[in-house]
């Protein structure tokens, strides 16, 4: 009976120093996006409340969703677009005008110029007409 020599352990490898700070640099990163989406997110999220709001027929909770929307990201032509078909849908002159201003210097596309047609008192739709390109 002879005995074997002790297995060795293998010797532990070690990562290059400029890959583990890329490593962590990118992990830093993705932490950094992580945290600046979440408005976004939020943002998001009240398009998805408005819209299903609307297709509910409440006006109200659409109207707010829509606003809250448009405070954080004024530019948003979503946010004008759904606003503006729930103010022009509303009986109200005043609510209807303010819709309008909701529009102004807004390119449509075919599928939203349709969408905002439906709901277009008929006193103005003589005022829109579709622009080919």
């Amino acid at each position: 009976m002879s005995m074997a020599a002790a297995p060795v352990p293998l010797k532990r490898h070690s990562y290059p120093v400029w890959l583990s700070a890329f490593a962590l640099a990118v992990l830093g990163a993705l932490a950094y996006s992580l945290m600046l989406a979440e408005p976004y997110l939020d943002v998001y999220l009240s398009l998805q409340r408005a819209e299903a709001a609307y297709e509910r027929g409440d006006r109200a909770m659409a109207e707010a969703q829509y606003t809250e929307v448009l405070t954080a990201f004024p530019s948003s032509e979503r946010g004008h677009i759904g606003i503006a078909i729930v103010l022009l849908s509303h009986a109200s002159e005043a609510k209807q005008l303010a819709g309008f201003n909701h529009l102004t210097g807004i390119k449509l596309n075919n599928s939203d110029y349709q969408r905002i047609l439906k709901v277009i008192p008929e006193k103005y739709r003589g005022n829109f007409r579709s622009v080919k390109k």
